[in-house]
């Protein structure tokens, strides 16, 4: 019996005793440094040291060690050392450190234990030997027995592994090789930052899949170190290139650099001349740098030649308050930061600002963008989101923010730019220089989002200079003609239908009389009077008469307007909103080539952009279009023949859904004087600002309350003034607009104002312009079918105010026309169409009656009630009225004035009578 167990002994003074007590049993001998002692269910016993990471806890009867979490979650704390391992416990100083460590890829969940049997019984940290995917640096902790599968424990997941890689692990204490088979690898480390204020060297990178997490949003600031940081300031040439090709070479990037930093990051614009690069000019000074690193940038990608490569050598550092501070990658995540402090300008770089968060140059966004949450941008001067897409050759080159506030005084708050695209939602900003901002081509999209204060909202300038443009060139030329004045029997219609096919003439010429010029029609605009030409011979001049000839050879003469071109010739370039198009290439081989909403910048002018809002007469073979401008061209300024047009579509776009304007143009902190008055005014002229081709698409509510969709609608909710003004309206869903009190029941949907003058297509979606409808009433438009005009009883005519000087209708119950000329209502005269009577009856007003008396004498009674003007007219159809008379009853009205029937008594005759009054009655117009 042991001593140490007996009730009330003393062990004494034997040594052996007390050796017993300090080392405990056979089986809590302490071996290994860490190693703990602990009671379990009947004795003392080991518990060996846990793995790095782990936290001594309980499982409520016995004390452990948690299970480690495999080093794909680090801790970065004010009271932290960056030579601690970074777990919750002991986390690092810094997060430029910590992020120096982290990784993606790691191993995070295995099954599949193979080996680890034989040799010496003990607990291994062993690393990772081998894999047969791409991942390295995975590390364990084993419990071995030597003869049944071993206990593997994760104690460092490595980087860049992928489910399904086996890794091996050498073999230690005569045991064999242990794999493993990756069940789950990270997508990426978290650094989960405590709360304080971290004043970090500049800038900070994070690499692709990695998550940066403060511990909440206004507790956790990152702020820039005093002095330089890593970002290249100025270089100096070390090595220079020898017979490279004369260029400028823009956004070159280095591949290899003497120091940690990243040779990718750096980013460069060299000029070749003679064969060597004559200046390099800094586009990013990337990250990692420190003064005299060499930097290389190779000799392919600057002119080639035939030395070495362009050597560069550090020569200065940006300040760490003009540096950028994240630099993001494919699928990161910052998450409850506040970032403040970057108020210097840096030296070098693109934009002349330090940028919050920006793309690393060195990544590529190729799955899914940077994801910034919930975060505060607090600078002065600097740029809160920076997009470049210039900086990237491929990929998304996007970034994603929600909830990133943007307080950045005469700063800005979201720029994307050369492709760039930023996706914001919830995206507040104040006091910036400029809210949001996509130029050459860059593009935001903004949800939900608010620009407050600053001098401009939403601005967006250029277009990407990468795109290759679609070459077309103006077609032809144009005449205006005088409405006027045409001569003899021609009318606009003629005009109308010159060519057969706009835009595809077969015959279609113009001539000047005195001139002697010629040219084809390609097509006309009635509504502008317009006459587009192609072919020209000779000048035509000013209010000349010219012959036109039409596609079906037919002609008239119209004179040319007296005002429209200058007095040496009546033909200008193309003006107003529709211009005639060809391509000498195969841009209009297609009818889709042109993109609705495209720009078009034209050579003569290359400072005006156009849009194009609609394209047609599309002749594929012909290789010729006609587009439709959202403004007119102006004479000054006309298209001329062959002029070079390029349209794009790469134009740089903000497109703000939901957004909220408040006091633009009152500036910055100063200047907005928040909460008190501004000392410059709101100017809603600087809430959208295009420029170069850059577009703002919007729908907004400023401080005032005016609600405005683009340019093209406005409700001023203070005044209940409601503006619409477009180019060209869809009414589609007509039938639910209520304008006031007054409910639009119309039973169909109108989507079009139409210049058709035959109403041809007959269409309830169609409303036509007033040319339209005096062209169809007065210019012969009404075709070969028949008008039917208002018709009713005698007893329907209008009176009063509803009756007017020449009103046309047809009497139903005289069954004949009828007009009113100012005083009396009239028959029209002509006559119903011929009929045939063999027997007694009456005739109406207007009848004409083949009367046949072969078979007996036949009486025809006359109207009882007839208009001044109606007639009647009768033929002896069977040459038998001296045989058997036609007997006219006069039905109580005079005939030649007198109170007598008439009796036709003449072989073969033809007598019509006019009705003249109740005075004379009816009176012979001919017999």
């Amino acid at each position: 019996m042991l001593k140490d167990r007996q009730v009330n002994v003393t062990p004494g003074s034997d040594a052996t005793v007390w050796q017993l007590i300090a080392q405990g049993d056979s089986g809590a001998v302490l071996s290994t440094r860490g190693d703990l002692l602990i009671q379990d269910a009947s004795q003392t016993t080991r518990l060996p040291i846990g793995v790095v990471g782990s936290v001594l806890t309980t499982d409520g009867t016995d004390p452990k060690w948690s299970d480690a979490e495999g080093k794909n979650v680090y801790y970065v704390a004010n009271s932290g050392s960056d030579s601690n391992p970074g777990s919750q416990y002991l986390p690092y100083k810094t997060v430029y450190y910590a992020l120096q460590q982290a990784s993606s890829g790691d191993v995070v969940d295995f099954n599949t234990i193979t080996g680890g049997t034989g040799g010496t019984p003990n607990t291994y940290d062993i690393n990772q030997a081998s894999s047969d995917g791409s991942g390295t640096g995975a590390k364990i902790r084993t419990i071995i027995d030597g003869s049944s599968t071993p206990t593997v424990t994760i104690t460092d997941g490595g980087k860049g592994h992928a489910v399904g890689d086996v890794i091996t692990f050498a073999g230690v204490g005569g045991n064999s090789d242990i794999t493993i088979t990756v069940v789950s690898a990270s997508i990426g480390d978290v650094i989960y930052i405590k709360n304080g204020v971290y004043r970090e060297t500049l800038p900070i990178r994070v690499p692709a899949g990695v998550t940066v997490q403060g511990e909440s949003l206004r507790g956790t600031e990152i702020r820039p170190k005093s002095n330089t940081g890593h970002q290249v300031k100025t270089v100096s040439i070390t090595s220079n290139l020898t017979g490279a090709t004369n260029a400028t070479y823009n956004y070159v990037h280095a591949n290899a650099t003497s120091g940690s930093g990243i040779a990718a990051s750096f980013v460069a614009n060299v000029v070749v001349s003679g064969g060597a690069a004559s200046s390099v000019t800094i586009y990013h000074g990337g990250t990692g740098f420190v003064v005299g690193n060499t930097i290389t940038i190779p000799k392919a990608s600057v002119g080639g030649g035939s030395g070495g490569d362009l050597v560069l050598t550090v020569a200065s550092l940006e300040n760490n308050d003009a540096s950028n501070m994240f630099l993001v990658n494919n699928t990161t995540n910052i998450v409850q930061l506040s970032m403040k402090g970057l108020t210097g300008t840096p030296t070098a770089g693109a934009t002349g600002k330090a940028a919050v968060i920006s793309l690393d140059p060195s990544g590529s966004i190729t799955s899914a963008s940077p994801y910034i949450q919930n975060c505060t941008s607090l600078n002065g001067t600097a740029t809160g989101v920076q997009i470049d897409g210039l900086l990237h050759s491929a990929g998304n080159k996007s970034i994603l923010c929600n909830d990133f506030t943007q307080i950045n005084s005469d700063g800005k708050g979201v720029h994307a730019l050369g492709g760039g695209r930023g996706e914001m939602v919830s995206v507040f900003t104040y006091y910036n220089a400029i809210s949001f901002q996509a130029e050459s081509g860059g593009f935001i999209r903004g949800l939900n989002c608010s620009s407050g204060y600053g001098e401009q909202g939403a601005v967006a300038d250029g277009t990407l200079a990468s795109e290759a443009p679609l070459n077309v060139q103006g077609r032809g030329e144009m005449v205006k003609y005088n409405s006027t004045t045409f001569v003899g029997a021609a009318t606009e219609s003629d005009f109308a239908d010159t060519v057969t096919t706009s835009g595809t003439p077969t015959a279609a010429t113009i001539v000047g009389v005195t001139s002697g010029a010629t040219a084809t029609i390609i097509r006309v605009n009635v509504s502008l009077d317009h006459v587009h030409i192609t072919g020209r011979s000779g000048n035509f001049q000013q209010g000349e008469v010219v012959t036109i000839t039409k596609d079906d050879s037919s002609t008239f003469q119209v004179s040319l307007d007296s005002s429209f071109g200058d007095s040496t010739a009546a033909q200008t370039g193309q003006i107003g909103p529709l211009i005639a198009i060809d391509s000498t290439d195969e841009t209009l081989a297609s009818a889709t080539s042109i993109k609705v909403g495209s720009n078009v910048l034209f050579a003569g002018d290359t400072n005006k952009f156009y849009r194009i809002s609609a394209v047609s007469e599309n002749n594929t073979s012909a290789k010729t279009a006609l587009i439709r401008l959202t403004e007119s061209v102006t004479s000054a300024r006309a298209i001329a023949d062959n002029e070079e047009g390029d349209i794009t579509t790469k134009f740089s776009n903000v497109r703000l859904t939901g957004h909220d304007f408040l006091s633009i143009g009152t500036g910055d902190f100063t200047t907005s004087n928040y909460p008190a008055t501004a000392s410059q005014p709101a100017d809603q002229s600087d809430e959208v600002t295009e420029t170069n081709g850059g577009r703002v698409y919007f729908s907004s509510t400023d401080q005032d309350g005016d609600f405005r969709v683009g340019d093209l609608f406005r409700i001023q909710q203070s005044t209940g003034i409601a503006t619409l003004n477009a180019d060209a309206f869809d009414l589609s869903g007509l039938s639910e607009l209520q304008l006031g009190s007054i409910g639009a029941e119309l039973g169909a949907t109108i989507n079009e104002f139409s210049t058709d003058e035959t109403f041809g297509n007959d269409s309830n979606t169609a409303v036509p312009t007033e040319r339209a409808v005096v062209g169809f009433l007065k210019r012969d438009q009404m075709g070969t079918d028949a008008m039917v005009p208002p018709t009713g009883t005698t007893s329907q005519r209008p009176t009063g105010g509803n009756l007017k000087t020449g009103a046309l209708r047809f009497n139903s119950t005289l069954v004949t026309w009828e007009g009113y000329n100012g005083s009396q209502w009239t028959g029209l005269g002509g006559g119903n169409p011929w009929s045939t009577q063999t027997s007694s009856f009456s005739i109406a007003s207007n009848d004409r009656v083949f009367v046949d008396t072969s078979g007996g004498a036949v009486t025809a009674t006359l109207p009882a009630s007839p208009l001044t003007g109606d007639q009647v007219s009768f033929i002896d159809l069977a040459g038998t009225f001296d045989t058997n008379n036609l007997t006219i009853a006069r039905n109580s009205l005079k005939i030649m004035g007198l109170s007598e029937n008439l009796v036709v008594a003449q072989e073969d005759a033809g007598i019509s009578l006019v009705y003249t009054g109740s005075t004379y009655g009816w009176k012979l117009i001919n017999n």
